[in-house]
């Protein structure tokens, strides 16, 4: 998904050498934004076809209950507030990076585009990597530990100002902040069992929908303030929302040092119906 990410910038960034658009008026923006939107209609298509996952239907056993851990909606449920709150800090500084660039260094849109590039790559290149770290060192704090690493680089960004440095520490941030996500998403899937998982899935929506709202809230900071200070802030509820990972690993300890529950036909959970 990253790297189908990363083809926006990629694309932008050729039409826009190309046909010399490289200036920030608004009849330029305007053909760069119709030309993304006629490819959006493009792979439409594509995404209509896709097929139905493992998860539409049918009879599904349902993971073992641990002895420790509580019901099975317990460790799910806190890591999808933590990813709420992620969200909603992300949603504060993801979408003024475009900005951020253009008002305090003068970048034209070519080097935006080529910044967007690198760390849509990035992203994907860590994504590939956190599974071995996890694997090394546990899932758990492996996305802690790589979570609170792209904090420390959100809050440095706000006291650095030279520009590669700036563009580094951005690239950086931005592929720690989000190789979290698969370790702990392959842990919530565990936890759900298979014939919920396409209602839990459809939690998505909640954090699409606060990453997107958040920006109103980064806006406003900006405006009153400036971009670092949005940046700050963001810094503090992304460490927020990773504290919430501890609790889950003491449960996850707490289940460590406990024998497997018999499973329960009926899904054994408060939720579950």
């Amino acid at each position: 998904m990253s790297c189908g990410q990363a083809l926006g910038p990629l694309i932008q960034l050729i039409f826009m050498l190309v046909t010399d658009s490289d200036n920030w008026s608004l009849a330029s923006l305007h053909i760069v934004l119709m030309t993304g939107l006629i490819f959006f209609f493009l792979g439409l298509p594509f995404v209509c076809r896709v097929p139905r996952g493992p998860f539409a239907g049918g009879k599904h056993a349902d993971p073992p209950r641990v002895s420790g851990e509580g019901p099975w909606w317990v460790i799910p449920m806190i890591l999808e507030v933590s990813f709420v709150v992620t969200a909603l800090g992300s949603g504060m500084t993801f979408k003024f990076w475009p900005l951020f660039f253009k008002e305090d260094y003068n970048l034209n849109p070519a080097e935006v585009c080529a910044v967007n590039l690198s760390m849509w790559v990035g992203i994907a290149v860590l994504a590939r990597l956190s599974p071995f770290l996890g694997q090394a060192v546990g899932a758990l704090p492996a996305a802690l530990a790589l979570h609170m690493g792209g904090c420390a680089l959100t809050f440095t960004i706000t006291k650095v100002y030279p520009l590669p440095w700036v563009i580094a520490l951005v690239i950086l941030r931005s592929g720690l902040m989000n190789a979290s996500t698969p370790l702990l998403q392959s842990l919530v899937m565990d936890k759900v069992p298979e014939r919920h998982r396409g209602k839990w899935t459809s939690v998505m929506s909640l954090k699409r929908m606060t990453w997107s709202g958040s920006a109103f809230i980064g806006g406003l900071l900006s405006d009153s303030h400036d971009y670092r200070y949005a940046f700050a802030i963001t810094s503090a509820v992304h460490v927020a929302s990773g504290l919430l990972i501890v609790p889950v690993m003491v449960l996850q300890g707490r289940a460590a040092a406990a024998p497997a529950a018999p499973v329960c036909e009926a899904g054994g959970a408060a939720l579950d119906t």
